[in-house]
């Protein structure tokens, strides 16, 4: 979960409830976010990239959840650089989606620069 706001914590119980249904990995996908022209690249890339090296259907956000056994393989990891939905993908397949609402930032302007968005992916 960010801390922008965009996600409000009271959408955490839909993520708790589908994880229940024995995912491993649950994402909060958002039907209407709105972002800049550069963001929606970026995160379009991001996302294409991630359908196309993992084979996996759903899409990625930073609003998730996962089980403590997928926790407990990921902390295993001990590279210095990670790219954490491809590390997550690597060691799961349950992966399910819930639809959450998604709110404008709380801040005017992103953390992350055009530099750090593209690094960062």
């Amino acid at each position: 979960m960010d801390d922008d706001g965009e996600n409000p914590p009271e959408e955490i119980p839909a993520l708790i409830a589908e994880l229940a249904k024995g995912y491993d990995l649950v994402y909060g996908i958002s039907s209407n976010a709105i972002h800049g022209a550069f963001r929606a690249i970026g995160s379009n890339c991001v996302q294409f990239f991630y359908h196309l090296v993992f084979h996996v259907s759903n899409n990625v956000t930073s609003f998730r959840i996962i089980s403590r056994s997928l926790v407990d393989t990921i902390l295993t990891y001990d590279k210095s650089y990670v790219f954490v939905d491809g590390l997550l993908a690597w060691n799961v397949r349950r992966i399910g989606a819930v639809s959450v609402t998604h709110q404008k930032s709380r801040r005017k302007r992103s953390g992350y620069s055009l530099r750090k968005l593209v690094t960062s992916a």
